[in-house]
């Protein structure tokens, strides 16, 4: 008997057409008509739909983003414009403006002759001429797309030099970031002016002091706006529009206060609020000071707090001294504790512009340590006394106090400390700060930055080290000055002692930025502890950018680290082949220590355990002296041991050594905090690999115990990982929100490496649960991170678990389907289910 062979496809349509035959037949012609080919053109689209999602195309996370791939392939890196946006939040309050915003707005929005629409706000202090400009940017942001700038004229260096700094700020945002800046001051202002000529940007510039003077800095664009504020008139275009900026009536000034305090106590206590507010002189910032005073008293009643103002009123008060609203200061003077007032009283001694922590520690003397100095600061930063800055190149917290209030500090201080007293504590502060210069930056990394690090104090060691930092580069800028001017500060240069001056400033300046090299590698080993690749990067980059030898192994050994939690193995491994003769070149025998152990590791996740062993041994070799410092490297090397003889397939070994390390790591005497956590989730490591999940999650859960304690997200994330692998080998569903918990605090901390590995976890974990389209999504984003990163191999591994959780979401779609359960063998529909 002949056998009739018909395609799959043909196939398909004869069993649809057998089993609606009956249906079809009784309908009208033109009916069946449309009926067959909607029919067919299902079957047709549904054929190639199928046949695609077999491609994977639909799946490959490199299609996501198309125009960076087309930009790779043409070889060159696209080019974006990050549009500069330096206004700060709008401000929580703008009551009582609205003829002055409904003004400024009409004036700006309409397009300028020759050039930008310019606006003048004129005010004395504290009037709220900040916020009503910085309101008005926030309402007209959409219009100026192409960047809103902002520069504080009265924080600048004072002259031209202060305007070509504001100019050069200005450039710096406004072009690309691939793009060398110009050198200058006139190459800078035409780079300005071409950048602003055909966008639309808006520009603040606060307490302009003379018109003429900030010319250069106004945008030439018609389509651009410039706001000045002003504590003068000014002389005027007459295209610009001057807004005077007046203090608040009294209803306004009331309705500010009830927005402050809340709770209706403004309305149940109005003559008291009227008070308050006379006390303000309508001022916006008195407004904001008393109204902060108030809130952080909520079970006061108003009449109480106007009882307390009058108490703590100054008698006798000079009135040229203090400010208009000198009483509502009172007020917030009075609700402070005895010591938050001693602090706020003698920063009345300090004439610089800004100063930091240990200077009120040096005026308060036995009172309070550099701790206890900086929560007074706080207190009063939080009660608007006091202003915080962040310094932009070390981001270490400075502080200041303003005007207005610094008139109503010394009128105080005046009036309530003697004599002796202020001159006693003007002698603490002149030593302080003697020996704050004479410190050794050196010293001050291994004595309390290192030993602050290694004892797991995190957000101290942070802080010295940006303060070391900021300390460094004052010492550069100071040797250099002193390098240009021929000697040192203070002695001209000439002759034979000039010559030999000029020498001494170079060898200054040449230790310095030695100096400034070893801060920026601890650094990078403090954040790349912490987790904040990126930032590890810049500072070993920078410290490596100084070319001084004392600091080139560490921030080598910082960036080799960077390389190994990016998945870049051979690239870490060039920096610590790099950092090993260098450490040996400059003699520091403990940094050969920690390169060594960490080159060990490097070598054990490549595959080279022979030669990973030997290099532990050698580290281990140089710390066996019964001293404390080779005590003290001992954990981080026995650790270096485990992690290897773990890799080597000794869970034994590996055990036996961790268990050596948790028994140094635990001594108190050592201060070794920062190890024994890490020794612990070793073990749950070498733990997961013996199939003893129970024991790994006990080390696991010490281990997190311990990062807790020193508030240390970036081991916590490591610690819920492990954790959840655990769960997820026992079939527990408890891995599921652990190992989510972990994901979100690594996007925390910003390690995306370990971030895309922990999401290939959590895809396994929604893989076992069956939930597919989670485990798909977890799965192309981790392949995603990993193509980012350039982690080929890993790359490789999420996409091939993409493509398997596809193929079982597939077979799903086919067995939950009649008519594609029937029609898999004819269309040919193969679907492995692993």
């Amino acid at each position: 008997m002949r056998r009739v062979r018909i395609s799959r496809t043909t196939g398909a349509i004869l069993v649809f057409l057998v089993s609606a035959g009956p249906a079809v037949l009784v309908m009208p012609s033109h009916i069946r008509l449309v009926v067959a080919l909607v029919a067919c053109a299902g079957w047709l689209l549904g054929y190639l739909l199928v046949r695609l999602l077999g491609t994977g195309l639909l799946t490959d996370p490199s299609w996501r983003r198309p125009r960076r791939m087309l930009a790779a392939r043409r070889g060159r890196p696209r080019r974006e414009y990050v549009v500069p946006t330096e206004i700060p939040p709008p401000p929580g309050l703008l009551i009582g403006r609205d003829a002055q915003v409904r003004a400024i707005c009409d004036h700006l929005v309409r397009p300028g002759v020759d050039g930008p629409r310019v606006v003048v706000l004129t005010g004395p202090a504290g009037v709220g001429k900040s916020a009503l400009a910085i309101g008005v940017a926030q309402v007209l942001a959409d219009r100026y797309r192409d960047g809103q700038l902002l520069a504080r004229l009265d924080r600048a260096a004072p002259g031209e030099q202060g305007i070509d700094d504001v100019l050069s700020m200005f450039v710096e945002a406004l072009q690309d970031p691939s793009d060398a800046p110009p050198t200058t001051a006139a190459g800078r202002l035409r780079r300005y002016r071409e950048l602003t000529a055909s966008r639309r940007v808006l520009v603040i510039l606060e307490s302009v002091d003379d018109a003429e003077r900030v010319r250069r800095l106004l945008p030439p664009g018609r389509g651009c706006a410039v706001i000045l504020t002003a504590h003068q008139a000014l002389s005027l275009d007459e295209s610009w529009l001057a807004v005077p900026v007046e203090r608040l009536s009294e209803e306004a000034a009331l309705r500010v206060l009830d927005a402050l305090v809340g709770d209706g106590r403004v309305e149940a206590e109005p003559v008291e609020a009227r008070r308050i507010v006379e006390a303000t002189a309508g001022q916006p910032f008195a407004l904001q000071i008393a109204g902060a005073a108030l809130a952080s008293r909520r079970n006061w009643t108003l009449k109480v707090a106007v009882s307390r103002m009058r108490e703590a009123r100054l008698s006798p008060a000079p009135p040229d001294a203090l400010p208009d609203f000198a009483a509502a200061l009172d007020l917030s003077y009075a609700l402070l504790t005895e010591q938050e007032r001693r602090g706020l009283t003698m920063l009345g001694l300090i004439d610089e512009p800004t100063f930091a922590p240990w200077m009120l520690s040096a005026l308060l003397a036995d009172e309070a340590t550099d701790a206890v100095a900086e929560r007074i600061l706080d207190r009063l930063v939080y009660a608007r006394l006091v202003e915080r800055r962040l310094d932009d190149a070390t981001g270490v917290a400075t502080f200041r106090v303003g005007t207005q209030i610094g008139r109503y500090v010394r009128a105080r201080l005046s009036a309530d400390v003697p004599p002796e007293v202020r001159e006693r504590a003007a002698g603490q502060l002149a030593r302080a700060r003697r020996l704050h210069t004479a410190r050794s930056p050196e010293d001050l990394l291994r004595v309390e930055v290192y030993r602050q690090l290694q004892n797991g104090e995190l957000s101290a060691a942070l802080n010295t080290a940006r303060a070391v930092l900021k300390l460094c580069r004052e010492r550069v800028e100071a040797a250099a000055v002193a390098t240009r001017e021929g000697g040192p500060v203070g002695r001209p240069g000439g002759g034979a002692a000039g010559g030999l001056a000029v020498a001494d400033a170079r060898e200054e300046l040449a230790r310095a930025r030695a100096e400034e090299g070893l801060a920026l590698a601890a650094l990078a080993e403090v954040n790349g502890e912490l987790g904040w690749m990126e930032d590890s990067r810049q500072y070993a980059e920078q410290a490596l950018a100084t070319q001084t030898d004392p600091c080139r192994p560490r921030a080598l050994r910082c960036l080799g680290t960077v390389h190994v939690r990016a998945g870049r193995i051979e690239a870490a491994q060039r920096c610590l082949d790099d950092a090993v003769p260098a450490a040996r070149m400059v003699g520091d025998r403990w940094e050969i220590v920690r390169t060594l152990r960490d080159l060990a590791m490097i070598l054990s996740r490549r595959g080279r355990h022979d030669g990973a062993r030997a290099t532990v041994e050698e580290a281990l070799d140089r710390c066996r002296a019964d001293e404390d410092a080779a005590r003290r490297r001992r954990p981080g090397v026995l650790l270096a041991l485990g992690a290897v003889l773990r890799a080597a397939g000794d869970p034994d070994g590996a055990d036996r050594a961790l268990d050596e390390a948790e028994g140094l790591a635990g001594d108190h005497d050592l201060r070794q905090g920062l190890w024994l956590p890490w020794i612990r989730h070793e073990r749950a490591l070498v733990a997961m690999e013996q199939r003893r999940y129970g024991r790994g999650r006990e080390h696991a859960l010490r281990a997190s115990a311990a990062f807790r304690d020193m508030n240390h997200r970036y081991g916590i994330a490591h610690c819920r990982m492990t954790i959840g692998r655990a769960y997820l080998a026992e079939g527990n569903e408890q891995a599921t929100p652990i190992l989510e918990e972990a994901v979100q605090t690594f996007v925390g901390c910003g390690d995306r490496w370990i971030e895309a590995e922990c999401r290939c976890w959590l895809g396994e974990a929604h893989l076992s649960a069956r939930r597919l389209d989670a485990a798909a999504e977890a799965f192309a984003r981790a392949a995603q991170d990993f193509h980012d990163l350039g982690d080929l191999p890993s790359r490789g591994r999420a996409r091939g678990r993409l493509a398997a959780t596809d193929a079982r979401r597939r077979w799903g779609a086919v067995e939950e389907n009649v008519m594609l359960r029937v029609a898999r063998p004819l269309v040919g529909l193969r679907v492995r289910a692993d």
